[in-house]
This record gives C-alpha cells, structure tokens and sequence, in this order.
C-alpha cells in the first residue's frame, strides 16, 4: 500500500511539471505565456533567444540565436532563429545587418512573400549604414495633438520639422514633398508592403544623415517615403509631413508626455525585472499585456491610431457585451476601408496595475492586419485623459498616472 501511494505521489509530481508545448507558444507568439512557463522549466535554447529577442534584451538574444543557426544552418530552428535576428535589426535601424539574415533565408525560402518584400527595403536603406545613436541626453520638448495625433518638434538634416510619434510604425516615414525639403535622396522602387487595412502601400526608400530631438542625437536615420496623396499627409501642412517609427523610439529608449504639454525622452530607465515586462515585440511592433474584467489579454500599441479598435478575437470572446452593429470605417497609409463591427460602450482596462477608461470602443468583426492572437489595436484616445505615460524599452513597461493614482 506505501509503496502504491508513493507511486501515485511520484506520478502526480511528474505530471505536474510536465514540459510545455514550447512550439505552440512560439508559433501562436505567446510570448507572456512562453515568459511564464520560461519561468518554471529551463527553456531550450531556440525559445530562450526568442524571449530575449521579444523583450529587447539584443545582446543575449543575438548570442544565442546566432548560436542556434551554426549549430544547424539549414534547419527550421535556424529559420526561425533567422527571422527573429532580423526582426532585431530591423527594428533598430540596421539594416545592412537584417539584410545579412534575410539573404540565407531567401536562399531557402525564395518564394516567402515576406522575404521578398522586404528585400528591396533592406537593399536600399543597407548603402548608407546603419543607424546610429550619437548622443542619448535626456530631452525635453513641448508636444500637441494635431487631428488625434501626438507631435512633437525634431530637426532632421539641419532643416525644423514636427513630426508624429507613432509606436505602430515600424519604419519611420515621410511624404515625398518632405523628403525633397530635406535634401534626402530618394531611391529603390517597386517595394510595397501592407498597412493597417491590409491595403498595398509602394514606398521608395531614404536616409538621413542626422536627426535631433532636442539633445539627442541620431546618424543614418532611415525612412520609407510615401506619396503625399496618402494618409496622414494629405491633410498635413510642410513641416508635418513625417512620422516617427519604432527605430527611433527605441534609440532614445524612454519617453513620457505629459498633460502639461512637455514630452521628454532618453532618461534613465527603469530597471529590468524578469517576469514583470508588460511589453512585447511582434515583428516590429510592440505588443502590451493589459487585463480586461481580469484576464490578462494582449494588443497592440499604436500612438500613430487616433481610436482603438477591438478585434474579432475580443469579439468571440465578449460576443454578450456587443451592441449596434454596422460598419466603421478604418484608415492606414494605403487608405480607408468600411469593416463590419460592432460597439462596445465601456472599455475598462488595468495597465501595470493602473486602470484606464474608454467609452463607444470600435470592435471589428472581420480581420486586419495583425496577428490573429491579440485582441485590438490601442490608440491614442486610450491615453487622452491621463496625466502621464511612460514607455521604457529598456524595462519593457509601459505605465499609466491618472490623476487619481498619482
């Protein structure tokens, strides 16, 4: 009888730290879920470079990748190890080194659509360098909302402008007009990828040699350059013509605005705390761990969106919670498309523990861009009403101060 109880104690125990399906939550880009069980079990070493690549951790990230692709180069761990040392660099603004991972992957892959498109991107913005930070001192500069858009002041090749802060964009971008006002050479033709509605967008190609936001200072900066006919800038003054992406928020690594009208970058981040990141990278676009009614949910973080749309996950999921159905018209740089949907009247959400409020929330009921895992895309209007937002990339936490939590 002992010897039957211990078996049964012994099995409950081996059951009970049985290995995760580390596969399925990097194919479904779990990473919180790949982070937490990371936390209990000793990831393999594929999984454990995705971690650090998710969570801007480069240096361990690009050690342990690159060690995964010699150990077998032709293998799919070594694809996927590629892909994330691409998205690193890509994100960062080096190019030359993201088109080095691209080239064995075309190799293998010469028909993966994503490969190709990037292909002429990488190509053109890799001739002059990659980027550099130059100087990182903190910034302080005054910002405002222009048409449900954060903007704030920078200099770029000697010339003022004021530009969108948009965490969506994964590439920094101008209109064509803006370019020449700048001096940039323009170049590449034919690349096209897709924006927010799923819409084509051709773009040609610049860098430029210098860029200030106050005291920081950046050196081969690089842009994807639009036509003007397109969204935003249509309806954009010279000067405001110019977004800024996800390469250079993460060269100043920090940024707050406040209610004041003061925004300021490049200050000392938070220290990084294993197990309590609250943001993540997809690709190149940051992904932010929230909870609604308690359950931890997932979306993506865009300042460059004026509102927040729910996706057709929260839609499945909240179906009971849904009212007015139609269509709401969505917009990116491509253009805007009408999409079946349906309103949610109060959108309540805790970030690091804060809550924050929106009402009349857009849900869509047909995808868009984005993974099909996260549950909407959150916009400025989320952060309207708060006293104070932080983005640190260095401790991958965004935080919320409302005046009542202060």
């Amino acid at each position: 009888m002992r010897n039957r109880l211990l078996v049964l104690i012994l099995s409950a125990t081996l059951a009970g730290a049985a290995e995760p399906n580390w596969k399925r939550l990097l194919d479904r880009e779990d990473w919180f879920g790949l982070r937490d069980a990371a936390s209990a079990h000793a990831a393999p070493d594929l999984y454990a470079g995705a971690l650090a690549a998710v969570f801007h951790r480069e240096t361990d990230a690009i050690r342990i990748l690159r060690a995964v692709v010699a150990r077998s180069p032709m293998s799919r761990d070594a694809d996927t190890a590629r892909t994330l040392l691409v998205d690193i660099h890509y994100r960062s603004g080096r190019y030359r080194s993201a088109l080095a991972e691209l080239k064995p992957l075309l190799d293998r892959h010469p028909t993966r659509r994503d490969l190709l498109e990037a292909l002429p991107l990488f190509t053109a913005l890799s001739l002059q360098g990659d980027m550099e930070v130059v100087s990182r001192a903190p910034a302080r500069v005054p910002w405002r909302v222009v048409d449900g858009n954060l903007f704030l002041p920078v200099v770029v090749n000697g010339v003022s402008g004021e530009y969108l802060l948009d965490t969506g964009a994964n590439i920094s971008v101008l209109g064509v007009s803006e370019a020449r006002r700048l001096g940039l050479q323009v170049q590449g033709a034919g690349a096209t990828t897709k924006d927010y509605t799923g819409s084509d967008v051709a773009f040609q190609a610049a860098v430029a040699p210098e860029l200030h936001l106050g005291p920081i200072v950046l050196h081969n900066v690089p842009f994807a350059v639009v036509p003007d006919k397109q969204q935003p800038f249509v309806d954009l003054p010279q000067g405001q013509r110019g977004i800024l992406g996800i390469p250079i928020l993460l060269a100043a690594g920090t940024w707050r605005w406040s209610s004041d009208g003061n925004l300021e970058a490049g200050f000392a981040p938070a220290d990084y705390v294993k197990g309590r990141e609250n943001l993540a990278f997809s690709g190149a676009n940051p992904v932010l761990l929230a909870e609604f009614e308690k359950t931890p949910l997932t979306f993506h973080l865009d300042t460059g969106a004026t509102s927040t749309d729910l996706w057709p996950p929260f839609a499945r999921r909240y179906h009971a919670r849904l009212s007015r159905p139609g269509k709401a018209r969505i917009g990116g740089v491509g253009g805007s498309k009408d999409i079946p949907s349906a309103r949610l009247d109060t959108f309540d959400l805790l970030i690091a523990g804060r809550p924050i409020q929106l009402q009349n929330v857009k849900v869509l009921l047909k995808p868009v861009a984005g993974h099909p895992r996260h549950y909407g895309n959150l916009g400025l209007d989320l952060f309207e009403k708060a006293q104070r937002v932080t983005l640190d990339f260095e401790a991958m936490r965004l935080t919320v101060e409302n005046q009542e939590n202060q």
